[in-house]
């Protein structure tokens, strides 16, 4: 599998998830997937797929068999499916104070993030904080994660020299904050096709 960049630990393939995933390894997955809403990416692909289901069940196992520990946020709508697929180690909170997300309550300030495995850094909290905060150079992503969500998470899960894998690049969020712990780091991107987020990274 040749990459389609690789500098500084940075390692970026472009492809489907599901064909590159089986040649990679890394110490930690963390990943943000698509949460099949039919939220649009940039002007002509969305997240939707008829398949969803089945699709995130390979996910999972790819991911599973990449790495040791694997972090991910399902979204709300999402986390009964991602739990029954095969029910995760713990369940993190990411707290985002002054969101606008709606619940049946009013506003949905957290998210869940599963964990499935065992990370090799485990002395922190479950609970992490970071705010929703729009970001003028991210272009043509619905939903795009802050990079302090990227930063506690790669922070929280990792050791110096762990290398973090994420197969959905998106905004590159992950990637910004692996290179900012200097962390190696391998994530996936795809344009089009699949319903698969997309981008080239943001370099901040």
């Amino acid at each position: 599998m040749q990459p389609y960049y690789r500098q500084d630990g940075i390692t970026i393939y472009h492809g489907d998830c599901l064909e590159v995933l089986p040649a990679l390894s890394a110490d930690v997955v963390i990943t943000d997937p698509p949460y099949n809403l039919g939220l649009a990416y940039g002007a002509s692909v969305n997240d939707l797929r008829d398949d969803y289901e089945s699709w995130c069940k390979q996910v999972l196992r790819l991911c599973r068999a990449s790495a040791p520990a694997v972090a991910l946020t399902p979204g709300i709508a999402n986390l009964g499916l991602w739990m029954s697929i095969e029910p995760p180690r713990w369940t993190l909170c990411w707290l985002k104070p002054a969101a606008m997300g709606r619940s049946y309550l009013g506003f949905n300030n957290w998210e869940p993030v599963l964990l499935w495995g065992k990370p090799r850094r485990r002395d922190g909290v479950d609970v992490f904080v970071a705010p929703i905060i729009p970001d003028p150079e991210v272009k043509g992503h619905p939903c795009p994660k802050p990079l302090l969500w990227g930063r506690r998470m790669v922070g929280l899960l990792s050791n110096e020299g762990d290398v973090i894998l994420d197969p959905f690049m998106g905004t590159g969020t992950t990637l910004a904050a692996a290179k900012w712990f200097g962390r190696p780091c391998a994530l996936v991107y795809q344009r089009l096709a699949n319903g698969l987020a997309w981008t080239q990274s943001v370099s901040r």
